[in-house]
């Protein structure tokens, strides 16, 4: 059975910010080889899950809260249109930029997890991270009403987390590698991004997820 995570200083710094040990994450998400794309017109950086052949999005969702912890598995190629990460680019000095938006993350059969998203781009070098706060995140049965967020290539866990209820909040870090010298200043597509998440049961302060998680890498066995 093969079995993923995210980056376990994610987890960590989200449990650890909220200060209490009912505060633990509930659940993480974790996908890598999004298009990453900028609209100079737009000020709108995407990250999109597609199959491109040059780009398989891959990745999971995972539920750490019992019961019904599991992983709702994105095989290569099964991703496509279903993660969505829209930041307004604005602020843009030097070697930062602030970015506003939103993610979506739809399942097998119509569900989404959604949620708000506000943090900083840093540039070094060709490598830019973004390191922000989820708000708002919310798990919606949209599709049949199963009660389930199915992963497209398997795997499936209860969208209820009760007795906490929705609203959610936690921290996000991504990571593009771009073309050096190009911080927002042109149109790019098609440049591989990284996205992974952590969210906690309440809204929480957390401090925003330091460059030592900027490359979110994620092992899988």
């Amino acid at each position: 059975m093969r079995k993923s995570s995210v980056l376990a200083g994610v987890v960590g710094v989200a449990a650890a910010a909220t200060g209490a040990s009912a505060q633990q994450s509930i659940f993480t998400f974790g996908f890598t080889e999004l298009d990453g794309a900028y609209n100079q017109g737009l000020m709108q950086f995407t990250a999109d899950g597609v199959d491109t052949g040059v780009l398989r999005t891959t990745g999971d969702v995972t539920r750490l809260q019992t019961p019904g912890a599991n992983t709702a598995l994105y095989d290569p190629g099964f991703a496509v249109g279903l993660v969505n990460v829209t930041l307004t680019v604005s602020g843009i000095l030097g070697t930062t930029a602030n970015g506003a938006g939103s993610i979506t993350i739809t399942d097998a059969d119509g569900d989404t997890i959604t949620g708000t998203v506000n943090g900083q781009f840093i540039a070094n070098g060709p490598a830019v991270f973004f390191n922000g706060l989820l708000s708002g995140v919310n798990l919606n049965d949209n599709g049949p009403q199963d009660g389930l967020f199915n992963g497209p290539s398997g795997g499936s866990f209860p969208l209820s987390f009760a007795p906490n209820p929705p609203p959610y909040s936690g921290a996000i870090v991504q990571l593009y590698v771009g073309s050096p010298g190009n911080f927002f200043t042109s149109s790019f597509s098609g440049v591989s991004t990284q996205v992974s998440g952590a969210v906690v049961p309440a809204p929480a302060s957390l401090a925003l997820l330091g460059l030592g998680l900027g490359a979110a890498r994620r092992r899988r066995r």
